[in-house]
């Protein structure tokens, strides 16, 4: 569910510098993995406290998410990202960070001098159809690409609407435009697009959400701004959302819009505390993990997730530090973790039941999960969506050897996103291009 290989905000448990030379500052490198060349910049603040740092992609749309660790053993620096499985290792000079950064298995030299990238950051994805740039205006302004197909007449759209975390109109993760190639595929199946920066990338307003609510409403903005566009059709245009947007699009039909269809990719339909406790286990005992571990994660998730769920308004942070420091996770990580865990959106998001959403909405559904996918485990989310839907109008399909992003996958970690050499396999999208488009079509019927 949490769109990882976002590489990461770190939080250093150790200060100084190397040959007297301060490490506070900005620092850039590319890291190359494979047939992927990823623009990195790494921002360092001393404080009192401590060294805080965030490591940030500049073609992944520049998400920030803490590490569990950091070592510093005279020259040599350590950093550890459970959440990515991946570490980096470098030795610090006087001008550069000299390292290799690890995941999966493989390692990828990663070497950091001072100051930023000139220039701009990325670009969206280099198309054969570059499409319009439109503005979508509701409590917020976000900024997206129309793209419509090269056929006469009006014809059905659809509102493609991004997972969890930041990340720009092409739902670009590890490198990979996923959304720009479908919106692609749909427009060769004659169905127009809008795809939209995420809220704080790209062009978007920076104002973040306060729940899931928000991102819904933004929804129904997108929708109701496709509808009044020249050439769709507006009585069959609807959603396409790809993990926590599945949910999202279910959340706007049921409060803020009325979608034509719904059309599920690797959408989650648990509770989001649920949702984290599955993928936990199947991501660490895929790296490896012992089923001790496996057992000991969980049982902390647990106790983090109750405090969560427990917590008095605006005091959610502070709860979270105490239980984590109450089961023996050192002040620094338990601290960085009560900033993330306690925020806001996390918190309402804890609250939500899904499975209303799922049953009060009475169109069409067409679910796609992927078989290797361990970020929203096809056989548990697959069960909850048909328990919530029984009696409406729904298909679900597992599509075989497959991870999260729908790409050809072998393991399904997170660490074969960046290294497959497609943001989406062919078979999948023709798959779900055509899926799209007949559902488009049967509402239009």
């Amino acid at each position: 569910m949490m769109r990882l290989l976002v590489l990461v905000l770190l939080s250093l448990g150790w200060t100084g510098s190397a040959f007297g030379q301060p490490l506070s500052g900005v620092w850039h490198g590319r890291l190359e993995a494979g047939s992927t060349d990823l623009r990195m910049e790494l921002e360092l603040l001393a404080q009192d406290e401590g060294l805080q740092a965030s490591l940030i992609s500049l073609d992944q749309g520049g998400a920030r998410i803490p590490a569990s660790a950091a070592e510093r053993d005279g020259t040599r620096l350590r950093l550890t990202f459970n959440s990515i499985a991946a570490r980096y290792e470098a030795e610090v000079m006087q001008t550069r960070l000299s390292g290799v950064f690890v995941q999966g298995g493989r390692e990828f030299d990663l070497e950091f001098v001072r100051g930023r990238f000139d220039g701009e950051r990325a670009p969206g994805a280099v198309m054969d159809r570059p499409g319009d740039d439109v503005f979508v205006d509701g409590a917020v302004r976000l900024a997206g690409t129309l793209l419509r197909p090269d056929t006469p007449g009006a014809a059905p759209g659809v509102v493609l609407l991004n997972g969890s975390g930041s990340q720009d109109r092409d739902s670009t993760v590890a490198g990979q435009p996923g959304f720009a190639l479908l919106a692609e595929a749909l427009a060769a199946e004659g169905i127009v697009t809008i795809r939209m920066d995420d809220r704080g990338v790209g062009q978007s307003d920076p104002v973040p959400p306060d729940s899931p609510s928000d991102l819904a409403r933004d929804a129904a903005h997108a929708l109701t701004f496709l509808r009044g566009r020249p050439g769709v059709d507006p009585a069959c245009t609807g959603f396409v959302g790809h993990s926590e947007g599945a949910l999202i699009a279910f959340l706007a039909a049921g409060q803020h819009s009325d979608p034509a269809f719904i059309v599920s990719l690797a959408g989650m339909t648990g509770r989001l505390q649920d949702i984290l406790v599955e993928q936990g286990e199947a991501l660490n005992r895929a790296m490896g993990a012992t089923e001790q571990q496996i057992e000991a994660n969980r049982v902390m998730q647990e106790a983090v997730f109750a405090t969560i769920e427990n917590a008095a308004p605006g005091e959610a942070g502070q709860e979270i530090e105490r239980t984590m420091l109450a089961n023996g996770v050192a002040a620094q990580v338990a601290a960085q973790q009560a900033r993330i865990w306690g925020q806001t959106y996390v918190v309402e998001h804890f609250k939500l039941e899904p499975r209303a959403a799922f049953a009060r909405y009475e169109g069409s559904v067409l679910a796609y999960y992927a078989e290797h996918d361990l970020q929203i485990l096809p056989g548990p989310n697959r069960r909850r969506l048909e328990a919530a839907r029984e009696g409406l109008p729904t298909r679900i399909e597992i599509l075989p050897g497959l991870n999260h992003l729908f790409q050809e996958s072998e393991t399904g970690l997170p660490a074969e996103y960046a290294t497959r050499g497609h943001a989406m396999a062919p078979t999948a999208r023709e798959t779900i291009s055509q899926g799209v488009a007949a559902w488009a079509r049967q509402a239009c019927d």
